[in-house]
């Protein structure tokens, strides 16, 4: 999955080009072997679940709500019960050219309520690449 990752940040990706997005309901994965599970769509308004690594071995799920606003999308996840964290995805659906297949590209921020870490210890950035 990881050289999947690469090839998308070689410029191999397009807008939509006026083609509507796809549907979002459904199971989407990203390089780093987190699933994005979308259970429903309310117009703009989606939610589901969200199964990640945990950075120890493990997996961690949480709580998905997210907005749709025509190419752009944005989602937030509650780690609560397990651990006390947000993260927050921001990103637009893209069209690989590739395997001319529709991705979501996005940048993402994550905050970490643990009291124990240095204020500037308890955020982090990154980006991901969603597929179905």
């Amino acid at each position: 999955m990881r050289d999947r990752a690469v090839a998308f940040t070689k410029a191999n990706l397009d807008g939509l080009n006026g083609s509507p997005p796809p549907k979002i309901v459904g199971v989407w994965k990203n390089e780093l072997t987190s699933v994005m599970t979308i259970r429903s769509q309310n117009r703009s308004v989606f939610s589901g679940v969200y199964d990640s690594p945990d950075g120890h071995g493990g997996r961690i799920q949480g709580s998905l709500t997210g907005i749709l606003s025509g190419e752009t999308l944005g989602w937030t996840v509650s780690w609560k019960p397990t651990v006390d964290s947000t993260a927050s995805w921001t990103g637009k659906f893209l069209i690989d050219r590739l395997t001319n297949q529709i991705v979501i590209y996005t940048l993402w921020y994550l905050s970490s309520g643990d009291a124990n870490l240095p204020l500037w210890e308890s955020f982090a950035a990154g980006q991901d690449v969603f597929w179905q």
